[in-house]
């Protein structure tokens, strides 16, 4: 079989990468755009309306995560405002809160956020932090005056306890670096297993079983034949989709371009291991989505983005790094792209994925040859019970 009409036959597989990675490039750095993450419109309702609540006014309007641009009259005005969509958070100083702070009675104020968008109201609560320190120093600025210190000392030992909150990452998505590594090879896993090497293995098992020698030897080439096209068009397709990140949103990419293909190269024999294993305990590939769907997150949360590794467990991170494909790959790209490491610092990373392949391909192979000898054995006395009974 010619490598055109593999192309043709896997041109499912190719396209449904390319489009899963183009899109979720695309909208993943959007996510993390200005507008989630700065300049967040928000309202003040100010009913104590004391020179500390205006003061409190003041400092939210400086943080770079709100903007102040509404002033409700009542909870109800606010509560509607964000209803409607005009803002998407609040805060409520209550009456008499300059009195209860200089009587130490640590009166509360109320941040009220829109709950249907999580993600923008987590940065406007994240934002009013600077409110919370502002009630502390004020605090403390009764306690300075009241015990005798000159107010204008007091206001002058009260700059020291000030706290500004600074974003770590930049407004035009910085949480993309962070991410978008891991997730390409999170999802280059679950196409290359769930789409291609699950339904390969799969339905090329019957041939094995009931074909003679020259038909398992043309199931060889074909399989091999088959890997190289897709996972050659893998990594193109994966090295394509950062570079179309990069320019939509500067994601550094600053690595050599030979020792990216080379992790990738590593990460789909990786797969390619685990992958034969799996098929070797089951009848159909729709078993292994159901689970691997359920499992996903659980996949996300253990690639070493989400959850680093020097941080988990000693036995957790050697049960990862054991099982999971994507933990051979995840970190080593990105201190490739983010950092443009050599391959003399990636190199544990590489020996630690050469390892997983010889250990898990001809596991999944011996496991798969098996597989086949049990189901021609158990097809034979089949046969022997069915000529006696005839």
């Amino acid at each position: 079989m010619g490598i055109k009409k593999v192309i043709r036959q896997e041109k499912t597989v190719i396209i449904a990468l390319a489009f899963t990675l183009v899109l979720v490039v695309l909208l993943f750095p959007y996510i993390w755009k200005s507008p989630y993450i700065e300049h967040i419109s928000f309202a003040i309702l100010d009913e104590d309306n004391s020179a500390l609540s205006r003061k409190i006014t003041e400092l939210v309007k400086t943080n770079n995560n709100l903007d102040v641009n509404y002033y409700p009259s009542s909870e109800t005005e606010l509560e509607d405002a964000i209803k409607k969509g005009k803002v998407y958070g609040g805060l409520i100083i209550p009456k008499n809160f300059s009195k209860d702070v200089s009587l130490k009675k640590s009166p509360d104020c109320l941040v009220v956020t829109d709950g249907s968008n999580m993600m923008i109201s987590g940065n406007a609560l994240s934002g009013c932090a600077t409110v919370i320190s502002t009630l502390s120093a004020g605090t403390q600025l009764k306690i300075l005056e009241g015990s005798g210190m000159n107010p204008t000392a007091a206001q002058t030992s009260l700059g020291s306890f000030t706290v500004v909150d600074r974003g770590v990452y930049e407004p035009t998505g910085g949480y993309t670096p962070r991410m978008m590594y891991a997730l390409v090879a999170l999802i280059v896993q679950q196409t290359i297993f769930l789409n291609f090497i699950i339904p390969l293995f799969t339905n090329k098992r019957s041939a094995f079983v009931y074909g003679n020698k020259k038909i398992v030897k043309e199931n060889i080439k074909d399989i091999l034949l088959r890997i190289g096209v897709v996972f050659v068009s893998t990594i193109i397709i994966s090295f394509l989709s950062l570079l179309l990140v990069g320019k939509v949103s500067d994601l550094p990419l600053r690595g050599n371009i030979f020792i990216f293909f080379l992790l990738m190269a590593l990460f789909l024999l990786n797969c390619l291991g685990v992958g034969i294993a799996i098929c070797s305990f089951i009848r159909s590939s729709t078993i292994v989505r159901w689970i691997y769907y359920m499992l996903s997150t659980t996949f996300s949360f253990f690639s070493g983005a989400a959850y680093p590794f020097h941080m988990m467990p000693l036995w957790l991170n050697k049960f990862v790094h054991s099982f999971m494909p994507t933990s051979q790959l995840s970190m080593a790209i990105k201190a490739l792209n983010l950092k443009g490491v050599g391959l003399d610092v990636l190199m544990p990373d590489v020996i630690s994925s050469i390892k997983f392949s010889l250990f898990w391909i001809p596991v999944g192979i011996l496991l798969y040859t098996l597989r086949i000898y049990y189901t021609r054995r158990k097809n034979q006395e089949n046969r022997k019970v069915e000529l006696v009974e005839v």
